[in-house]
């Protein structure tokens, strides 16, 4: 009993300020430091997560958009009877605009291509009337065969307005999402004030 008491006396009596091992107890029992530690643990999940809910967003308004694009420049078109290439034109720039600003990031690596196609229908066979296209796609030649993804679209002696939109998304921090990725969407729409929507300049019209 009386070593013990002697053990902690000595103890008590080296545990002085100034002293290693007041140092040690003093280190030890302090936790200031606790939430800096974890926060460096912590912080680049938080960051990580944080890029990938912001790409997961972009992407998504994207496609949302595309399938905007695809539906506005059919609309806008079927509501003419007669277009020239340079009305065809203006309304591609309306739609690059719906895709603001997700086209202009500091890459310059997303594109968006559009090609309109009027498809005539006459004893059952459906041919391409006109094509007029955007951003380096590819027009379809006029009289050429065009299938139709349901018979139902149109009818003998009658048209439908046919948008094909292609827009490649590049992320801005490419970190969940390091390639780009290439939407589609396809949009069919029967012309409103007339059985064909004729384009007067357009090549073959």
């Amino acid at each position: 009993m009386f070593k013990v008491l002697r053990l902690l006396n000595s103890s008590t009596a080296n545990c002085r300020p100034g002293s290693l091992l007041f140092s040690l107890l003093r280190l030890v029992r302090d936790k200031k430091g606790v939430a800096a530690v974890e926060f460096g643990f912590i912080a680049p999940l938080m960051v990580a997560m944080y890029l990938g809910v912001v790409e997961l967003s972009l992407g998504l308004t994207a496609d949302r958009r595309v399938t905007n694009v695809a539906s506005s420049t059919a609309d806008l078109i079927s509501q003419n009877e007669t277009v020239t290439e340079a009305d065809l034109d203006a309304i591609f720039g309306i739609a690059e605009s719906l895709l603001n600003p997700l086209n202009q990031n500091v890459f310059e690596t997303s594109t968006l291509k559009i090609k309109v196609t009027s498809v005539f229908q006459e004893e059952g066979e459906t041919k391409v009337a006109w094509s007029h296209t955007f951003g380096g796609a590819t027009a379809d030649s006029p009289g050429d065969d065009y299938t139709l993804p349901s018979a139902n679209l149109t009818q003998d002696l009658s048209s439908i307005i046919v948008t094909e939109i292609t827009y490649t998304h590049d992320s801005i921090f490419d970190y969940f999402i390091p390639a780009p990725i290439e939407m589609t969407d396809t949009y069919y729409v029967r012309p409103r004030k007339s059985l064909q929507v004729v384009c007067s300049d357009c090549p073959g019209a």
